[in-house]
């Protein structure tokens, strides 16, 4: 029996362990904060989507007021043909512009679960790592205890 041998083996196969779940854990850490980051982005994705489609709306209006204040100034007919034109042009933009924010959105909620499950495959790759050095250290102690 050579006991001196083991205490080697031992030790490398608990350094082994360690290492394991240290990277394990190392990795499910960074693929949580990715999948937040990427929430993050996708609610921003969403709210500058929400500003933007404001500011259109805000110009349109303006830009209304504007063609009938010279209309009026001017002395000529109201005509709603370009108002509605105006109108329509408007809405459209802003449908643009939410349609852009929303699959921004959607590319980001989806890294999002991708890193969410990169998460998983750490944590369940750790359990193996542990397996595979424990195994690795028990066949290397029981070589040298058979020697």
């Amino acid at each position: 029996m050579c006991a001196p041998a083991v205490i080697p083996l031992a030790i490398g196969t608990a350094v082994g362990v360690a290492s394991a779940v240290s990277q394990g854990s190392a990795n499910a850490e960074q693929a949580r904060v990715n999948a937040v980051l990427a929430r993050r982005q996708a609610g921003h994705a969403k709210q500058v989507g929400a500003e933007k489609a404001g500011q259109i709306g805000a110009a349109g209006r303006r830009m209304s007021s504007s063609a009938l204040a010279g209309q009026a100034k001017g002395g000529g007919s109201f005509s709603e043909v370009p108002m509605a034109l105006t109108a329509a042009n408007v809405a459209a933009d802003q449908a643009q512009v939410r349609s852009n924010s929303a699959m921004s959105a959607w590319g980001f909620e989806a890294e999002a679960a991708t890193w969410d499950a990169k998460r998983k495959y750490a944590k369940t790759s750790t359990g193996f790592g542990v397996a595979g050095a424990l195994l690795g250290g028990a066949g290397g102690i029981t070589s040298a205890l058979t020697k």
